[in-house]
């Protein structure tokens, strides 16, 4: 199959480099993460038409813009989940 490299990727969980971190899914973590040159799994959440970030549920409001491709989306739901 020609030239095939064996590559590890790292991937900040939620965005965490260090451990477990309060600000888990928050954009800024995420961003952070990126600009360290770490691939990110993210919580996202859709819910009518917008996007969220949030483990348990959605905590941030972004956008699908913020999103680029080093990003691994962790796709939420909940039936009859209830956004105040």
């Amino acid at each position: 199959m020609g030239n095939t490299k064996n590559t590890m990727r790292l991937i900040a969980h939620r965005g965490n480099v260090n451990g477990p971190s309060a600000q888990e899914n928050h954009p800024d973590h995420i961003k952070e993460a990126l600009n360290l040159g770490f691939e990110v799994e993210i919580d996202v959440w859709v819910i009518d038409g917008e996007v969220f970030y949030g483990h348990d549920g959605p905590q941030y409001k972004g956008t699908i813009l913020d999103l680029d491709k080093r990003c691994w989306l962790h796709c939420r739901w909940r039936i009859n989940y209830s956004h105040a």
